[in-house]
């Protein structure tokens, strides 16, 4: 241990200038590194730092396989926390504690102090919950290896929202009226920086209101009182669920084109109702976030208009009726969508367009080849990024 605790603390001091303040062996200290760091114990690759990650990866299987074996390891924990200057060790230890979730009752209890650290925690564990950032190319390994390096990617503990319902502190520490004045003090001084900066953080708020016995509906489980519903105050139940509205239209947005796509590859018309509603759909794109249509490239929305644009041209062109209205001619012209399809090879419009019975233009039959990239047009990567 002392080995790997003096080379993890050299090789964090030589990597990152950042730094957090902990509550450590009884005493604040600081702890070199940034949230990358947090990580390297199990799922952030370090260029040319297999030491490290083998040297980390070492001490976490020491310590699991003396908790599988009932021993007390609060003497190594404590030991860590006093002697370490790296964040590195601060991941390691939650995932320590998930596998043993009473840990943070006892000689993890400080790390609760940070609350920097569970939210990096939280983060990591939603994104370790959708496989993101899985166990890598182990190809050149032997079956055993690679089996070995499966099982330990696996392992389900490291997936415990620890500050959720039935999350390893929450459902360990919330029930016990033992651990309620703990809570009181950092909810207070929680609130006190979110006073002393005008609210923010956003994930500061919602942690105040986590760590609220308040908040918590219990039960009697075999004599123990356990957390087993939870409840948001009223005004942030309503902006979490305008929120929620929010993320679902801007998902729906951007899932627009692959849908799309499928619906072309599946070179099967859209029936007249699912067309209709689709064109109802494309109405609402001028309600786009503002943050979408000013970035770097300005054809965002049409880029947009003109993919779901193609299953209907698809359907038009294949059946010949109903044709196309003129709202939508209209449409497409303010949305400059013959312009975006000649960069993409062919013209939507006749330079001379035919007219049906009723004396409204109709389309000419586009390929299908021609559709698909239409509505598989990649969009600007900033769209991923926060506002």
């Amino acid at each position: 241990m002392s080995f790997i605790l003096r080379l993890v603390n050299f090789a964090t001091r030589r990597f990152a200038d950042e730094s957090l303040t902990i509550v450590a062996g009884g005493e604040t200290r600081m702890w070199f590194g940034d949230a990358r760091v947090f990580r390297w114990h199990h799922d952030w690759p370090l260029f040319n730092g297999s030491v490290i990650h083998c040297s980390l990866m070492a001490l976490e299987q020491w310590l699991y396989e003396q908790i599988d074996r009932g021993e007390n390891i609060d003497h190594w924990l404590a030991r860590i926390l006093s002697e370490s200057e790296s964040l590195a060790f601060a991941g390691l230890l939650f995932d320590i504690g998930k596998r043993l979730p009473t840990l943070f009752a006892g000689v993890l209890k400080q790390l609760l102090c940070n609350w920097v650290l569970l939210d990096w925690d939280r983060q990591v564990t939603t994104l370790r919950q959708h496989d993101i950032g899985g166990m890598g190319y182990w190809g050149l390994q032997t079956a055993t290896i690679i089996e070995l390096g499966r099982q330990w990617y696996s392992m389900p503990h490291r997936r415990n929202l620890l500050i959720y319902l039935n999350g390893g502190i929450i459902h360990t520490m919330m029930g016990d009226e033992e651990h309620w004045p703990f809570f009181e003090e950092l909810r207070a001084e929680w609130t006190a920086k979110l006073d002393a900066q005008g609210g923010q953080p956003e994930g500061l708020r919602l942690l105040v209101e986590r760590f609220n016995p308040a908040n918590y509906e219990f039960e009697l489980h075999d004599g123990k009182r356990v957390p087993v519903g939870f409840q948001w105050p009223e005004a942030i139940e309503r902006r979490n669920a305008e929120d929620l509205q929010r993320i679902g239209a801007e998902t729906t947005v951007m899932n627009l084109p692959r849908w799309c796509r499928d619906r072309l590859n599946a070179a099967q018309p859209l029936p007249p109702d699912q067309i209709t509603q689709l064109w109802q759909y494309l109405q609402t794109l001028k309600v786009i976030p503002r943050r979408w249509q000013s970035m770097a490239n300005p054809s965002f929305t049409s880029k947009m208009f003109c993919a779901a644009a193609s299953p209907c041209c698809w359907f038009c062109t294949t059946t010949g009726s109903p044709p196309i209205p003129r709202a939508w001619l209209g449409a497409a012209v303010s949305f400059k969508l013959s312009f975006s399809s000649r960069r993409h090879g062919f013209d939507l419009m006749r330079r001379r367009p035919a007219a049906s019975a009723s004396g409204i233009p109709l389309l000419r039959r586009p390929a299908l080849r021609c559709l698909r990239g239409i509505a598989t047009m990649r969009l600007p990567g900033d769209l991923w990024q926060p506002a």
